[in-house]
């Protein structure tokens, strides 16, 4: 079967070579005024042009050649109105204005300053006043902002990640193979269509761009204002832990070693309420960047009729409990820190890789008319290349490059998935928070009221996957191959003696739906909506040892560290729909099935209006992993 053009290796690799572009010309951004400023008595002298490629050099951008190139343009040519008029507008949107005022003038230097530049001429003066003004009106704390960019490059020169290329070339198949990350991965679909992968590129890599140039000035001012971690007490704590997103990691069951950590304060759990614990011992011995802790967790909480509370945390092998002042207070961010970044590399990749199994299998098996393939193209939109982008491109935030100015994970990118994301998709042996992925074959069943929100729609999806299978013979063969083939791949998809059943044939394809629209937008939606300080990623602050004295928040994460996570929010974890739920176009043409459809809509619609806690719009809902 001859498919369509595939995306050559080239466009794989390079199409998320923009965000790195933007991201240089924010630096390039700030240097420009002093370009500027060389020029200003209509000549570049040599030792104006060695102090502005110091300065580049600087910056992190000397490793990047089409940065260097535009420098040396700038240095050959002046800037033009139109360039410096863009920069000086950019400039003044944030607080980076300090360090670009800095740099004009260590160019135009008289007493020899740090660059050694001979004496400012009258030109040079005259912009440098002008510059000032320009960009005074509603500056933040220019100082502080100025640390910032100091620590970002310091975070670029300090990077030492070499890109290793893993997904093989030439792969002309979408048959799902072995995940170039290796066998404790889900299976990886490596033939991306060229048409998908532009597109691809249209819509979502050029509003990662513009969030990028746009948002990255207020991501800095956010970063400087904020003041450190946000406050957060026991009632707080509760609340993150029992809400959207994070309740999916509670787990009910306390296994022996739990019970051997915790002793009899299990009981008290159980006087109190349900016990519950929030399992993040994954981390033990993570090797994390510079200044950076991670510190493994167990939480043991009760839930009683009103509130989630915490009883103890063990950190590592220390239990505490909410007497124990300072070091409860780093205990309980501990955990916060641990569970923003299991969200992201822990269980959310559950909603992205597993399901392009079903992409590739859909593909290789299924006519483009089959009802069952009609359904899985109206959700895979984009998926592919998305997904392609983020296990395998050197620009992917989960690759957590530091030469890149938004990635604000704790640790280095082998940690991430070479063990985090393997040891979520497989799972623990002997813990029953970590039971490893299962294809979801019904609604999912963690507690709280985020849980019931995706159940319900669940409940609207799975009658509409009945009517589309009600169309499909039980001896269809393509659909056995199908079901078939994806039981191979992924762990629980149900087996070839069971699949002849309509109804574990409609669960198979519901469960499909309901992740990549439903759960996954909702997972984005709900994490977004939080401050970045009050999930933080990363913790520069040594884990509680007992008897701790008190460190000031502001001192617990540094504002390059925020302003990173910020970055990303708006980028990558902020659920951007371009495409809803209720805009998806099935293609039927089976007067029964455009019935269906229509049904369909009518009860998302009435699931919207009766939901108790309405986590996330119908409108808002994408039909497809579109972030």
């Amino acid at each position: 079967m001859i498919g369509p053009p595939l995306a050559s290796p080239e466009l794989l690799q390079g199409g998320m070579e923009s965000i790195h572009a933007a991201a240089s010309g924010v630096l390039l951004t700030s240097l420009l005024p002093a370009i500027q400023v060389a020029w200003a008595d209509g000549v570049v002298q040599e030792r104006e042009r060695r102090a502005i490629l110091a300065l580049a050099e600087e910056c992190g951008l000397s490793s990047d050649e089409a940065a260097m190139d535009q420098v040396r343009r700038w240095l050959d040519a002046p800037p033009s109105e139109e360039e410096a008029g863009r920069a000086i507008a950019q400039l003044r949107q944030g607080p980076g204005a300090e360090k670009a005022v800095g740099w004009a003038r260590a160019v135009a230097r008289a007493d020899g300053g740090v660059l050694g530049i001979g004496a400012i001429s009258p030109e040079e003066q005259r912009f440098l006043d002008g510059l000032q003004a320009s960009l005074a009106q509603g500056q933040a704390s220019w100082g502080a902002a100025f640390a910032v960019m100091k620590d970002l490059i310091a975070d670029r020169l300090a990077s030492d990640t070499v890109h290793v290329e893993r997904a093989p070339q030439g792969v002309r198949t979408p048959w799902p193979r072995r995940s170039p990350w290796g066998p404790k991965m889900p299976p990886a679909v490596l033939a991306i269509p060229e048409r998908e992968y532009r597109e691809y590129m249209d819509v979502i890599i050029t509003r990662y761009v513009r969030s990028l140039k746009e948002g990255w000035w207020d991501c800095v001012r956010l970063a400087v204002e904020c003041g450190g971690v946000a406050p957060l007490d026991d009632a707080g704590f509760g609340d993150i832990l029992w809400g959207a997103p994070f309740s999916q990691f509670l787990c009910p069951t306390l296994d022996p070693a739990d019970r051997e950590r915790f002793g009899d304060l299990v009981d008290e759990a159980r006087r109190l309420g349900t016990p519950y614990k929030c399992d993040q011992s994954v981390y033990t011995d993570y090797r994390t960047l510079p200044g950076v802790y991670l510190s493994p967790t167990v939480t043991l909480c009760a839930r009683t009729a009103d509130r989630l509370v915490p009883i103890a945390i063990a950190v590592g092998d220390r239990v505490l409990r909410p007497g124990d002042g300072e070091s409860w207070a780093r205990a309980r961010y501990c955990v916060v820190q641990n569970i923003s970044f299991s969200l992201v590399l822990g269980t959310h990749p559950w909603l992205h890789f597993p399901m392009d199994s079903v992409i590739g299998v859909t593909r290789q098996h299924l006519r483009p008319d089959h009802p069952v393939a009609r359904v899985v193209e109206a959700h895979a939109w984009l998926q592919l290349p998305l997904n392609y982008g983020v296990q395998f491109n050197a620009r992917s935030v989960a690759h957590n490059h530091q030469h890149e100015i938004y990635p604000p994970l704790p640790t280095r990118r082998d940690e991430i998935w070479e063990r985090l994301v393997p040891t979520y998709y497989t799972g623990i042996a002997g813990n029953s928070a970590y039971p490893g992925y299962r294809y979801p074959m019904a609604g999912p069943t963690f507690p709280g009221p985020y849980a019931e929100f995706l159940r319900r729609y669940y409940d609207v999806i799975l009658p509409f996957c009945r009517r589309v299978m009600a169309k499909v013979a039980a001896d269809d063969k393509a659909m056995i191959r199908w079901g078939t083939g994806l039981h191979a791949l992924l762990p629980g998809f149900p087996s070839p003696d069971d699949f002849p059943d309509p109804e574990v044939r409609a669960r198979a394809l519901a469960g499909f739906v309901h992740t990549v629209a439903i759960w996954h937008t909702s997972d984005h939606h709900t994490y977004g909506l939080y401050p970045v300080n009050a999930v933080p990623q990363r913790l520069r602050v040594p884990p509680p040892t007992g008897d701790d004295a008190p460190i000031p928040r502001d001192q617990w994460i540094r504002p390059v560290d925020l302003a990173r996570q910020e970055m990303t929010r708006r980028m990558f974890y902020e659920a951007h729909t371009a495409r809803a739920f209720c805009d998806v176009d099935y293609g039927f043409t089976d007067p029964d099935l455009q019935q269906a459809v229509g049904d369909f809509r009518d009860a998302l619609r009435a699931c919207d209006r009766e939901q108790p806690v309405r986590f996330v719009p119908l409108d808002r809902l994408a039909c497809s992993l579109q972030f």
